[in-house]
């Protein structure tokens, strides 16, 4: 594999800690391969009342969603396995989407706070403070 592959396979190996970064790269890969399918993807261009443009849509979506499925792995990849019957891109990057994006600070945050309400003795598990007070 070339230093190209290298580096798309690191964007959708599902390492998606640094959620923004992930976005960043994701959009920018898919947008180099069609900039169209990517705006689907990514939720800029929704789906098409008139029928005489919802097969150029429906094709371009499903495009995505095999984009997404051809280099994800992992977690990422299962989540988005429930898009396949339907081939729905947009969907897929949405489900990404809720699943990942409050990764980063926020989920620090939220973990430090969990992590600072446990009560820790030398001879047990780590409990809630407020069951080590009942106790």
């Amino acid at each position: 594999m070339g230093d190209m592959d290298d580096y798309r396979m690191a964007i959708f190996s599902g390492r998606l800690e640094d959620w923004d970064a992930w976005k960043r790269d994701i959009e920018s890969f898919i947008g180099a391969k069609d900039p169209e399918m990517a705006d689907i993807i990514v939720g800029l261009t929704r789906p098409p009342i008139s029928g005489d443009e919802e097969k150029s849509y429906d094709e371009k979506n499903a495009k995505g969603y095999f984009m997404l499925k051809k280099y994800l792995k992992g977690a990422a990849a299962n989540l988005i396995e429930k898009f396949r019957l339907d081939k729905h891109g947009a969907g897929a990057f949405k489900a990404l989407t809720d699943k990942y994006k409050l990764r980063g600070e926020t989920q620090k945050a939220l973990l430090m706070s969990e992590f600072s309400q446990l009560n820790f003795s030398e001879n047990g598990d780590p409990g809630e403070i407020s069951k080590q007070l009942r106790s």
